[in-house]
């Protein structure tokens, strides 16, 4: 009767280390699952913000082309004239 009280004793603590180790398990798994959506956002807005940055220096490098283009014309008509 001893043996058998004794094996499901320690049947029922193996299923019960068994239980926990997969509580923890889960629980460490929601840790990373968490730790790398923070992570992923941090990702998101520095993408976002070099993107911003991207953006802007193409504007300004857009304008500089345009205001270059329109010196350089000026600059080609005022040749023609003095060559008339």
């Amino acid at each position: 009767m001893r043996m058998r009280v004794s094996l499901l004793d320690s049947k029922m603590r193996v299923q019960s280390e068994c239980r926990l180790r997969e509580e923890l398990r889960s629980e460490m798994l929601n840790m990373v699952r968490e730790e790398l959506a923070q992570h992923d956002k941090q990702l998101k807005k520095r993408e976002n913000g070099l993107e911003r940055q991207i953006n802007k220096v193409d504007q300004k490098m857009n304008k500089f082309f345009v205001c270059y283009n329109d010196v350089g014309e000026q600059g080609i008509e005022e040749e023609d004239k003095q060559r008339l």
